[in-house]
């Protein structure tokens, strides 16, 4: 039987040579540069230079994201897109890390859900309008998968680190898993920018935006492995891995995801 992992594989693949900017937690910084309330902190101890600071690092957001929405084609839709996730994701990390200083762990996971559902609401509100019914359902398959790597995270992080043996083979996951989640997170991030300031995609383009979105599924199936490196199945405690099991509804909101990427023929 095929694991996830092996039948998740597909879409696009982002550029190489960027593992070392990437944060492992980022998606509570999800529509950061579309939407001020997500970075809401209610903390007395943000100043006014924290405050300009995270404001300089949602515009750098916003700016990358809106030069690949100026493409006009889409062979100029993927150069821009690879020319600037660089930038993108130097930026988010450096949100994802300032957010953190300023609110607790549990503070930032109940942002990110919180984030997820809002974005997945107005996506369904814009169903029948400028989209596609691909770009849409894939969307928000991709919100609830991100949404369900936040509760897959903090079961790898109370399980501990691995055994000795397998640190190598988690680092390499840990890699994959980051590069995967921002991946995904990136063409959440262009959809959120079409949609707030109302740009017309075309269809190719929308269909190359799943294609990147299917990451999500890619970097879950990795931070399965990685839970499995932690808690083997036969010694795994129940409460550990019990909001991360990929059961039967999950397994046809895959197949549905997939579907798409099965029929629909090369651009």
């Amino acid at each position: 039987m095929l694991s996830l992992r092996q039948r998740a594989g597909g879409g696009s693949q982002p550029p190489e040579g960027l593992l070392a900017l990437l944060a492992s937690d980022v998606v509570g910084t999800l529509g950061a540069s579309f939407d001020q309330q997500v970075t809401q902190i209610d903390n007395e101890s943000v100043t006014n230079c924290d405050v300009r600071l995270i404001a300089q690092l949602v515009f750098q957001i916003q700016k990358q994201i809106l030069r690949v929405l100026e493409a006009r084609n889409l062979n100029e839709f993927k150069r821009r897109r690879d020319d600037y996730f660089q930038n993108y994701a130097r930026a988010v990390r450096a949100l994802s890390d300032t957010m953190r200083n300023f609110m607790p762990r549990e503070k930032f996971i109940e942002l990110s859900n919180k984030a997820l559902e809002f974005f997945t609401e107005d996506f369904e509100r814009e169903r029948g309008k400028s989209f596609t019914e691909e770009l849409i359902n894939q969307t928000q398959f991709t919100l609830w998968t991100l949404r369900r790597l936040t509760s897959l995270g903090s079961a790898i992080d109370a399980a501990g680190q691995p055994p000795e043996e397998s640190r190598g083979a988690d680092a390499e996951l840990n890699k994959d898993y980051r590069m995967h989640s921002v991946w995904s997170q990136y063409h959440v991030e262009i959809t959120l920018a079409a949609m707030s300031l109302h740009k017309t995609i075309t269809t190719e383009i929308q269909h190359e935006i799943c294609e990147g979105l299917r990451a999500a599924v890619n970097a879950y199936a990795v931070g399965e492995e990685a839970l499995a490196l932690r808690t083997p199945a036969m010694e795994a405690p129940e409460s550990v891995v019990a909001n991360t099991v990929w059961d039967d509804e999950d397994e046809e909101l895959l197949a549905s995801s997939m579907r798409d990427l099965d029929a629909s023929p090369d651009l």
